[in-house]
């Protein structure tokens, strides 16, 4: 199950890389492995942004409504740490959203779209509202979601 979920995270992070180039900026948001909790144990975010940092030279930015103390033990000043999704999101080619907390639900697709530089999300949770998001001209990658060209 441990192999299976680390080659799970590692397939996610090289589909970030090839479709980010080097020296972007990645948003990621939702630090901890599930919402209501401060737990980033079996996190995906922590890995990818590991694999990221280790394959690549992007600066990650990152915003969890709890779990950024916990997340600064095992990352440190290898990513940016903020408490505002917006500003965590401010200059972004790519957002990743990685938890499924209620305020990465009800992320706001015309204030978002004001602070990226490329509108590109990828859900691993599938929780936004596509609609929402194509209709402001975002790129959107999601778990079991495919987006007609």
């Amino acid at each position: 199950i441990i192999k299976a979920k680390i080659e799970r995270f590692e397939k996610i992070s090289k589909d970030i890389m090839e479709n980010v180039q080097e020296c972007n900026t990645i948003a990621i948001l939702g630090l901890t492995y599930k919402a209501g909790t401060d737990d980033i144990r079996d996190s995906p975010s922590i890995e990818i942004i590991k694999y990221l940092i280790k394959h690549g030279r992007y600066k990650i930015k990152t915003y969890d409504p709890v779990g950024t103390e916990n997340c600064k033990k095992f990352l440190s000043d290898q990513v940016e740490y903020y408490v505002d999704l917006y500003k965590a999101c401010t200059g972004a080619s790519l957002v990743v959203i990685a938890t499924e907390w209620d305020v990465c639900k009800k992320i706001d697709a015309v204030k978002l779209k004001n602070v990226m530089k490329d509108l590109n999300i990828y859900d691993l949770r599938g929780i936004i509202d596509k609609e929402h998001f194509l209709k402001n001209n975002f790129k959107i990658r999601s778990i079991g979601y495919k987006q007609n060209a």
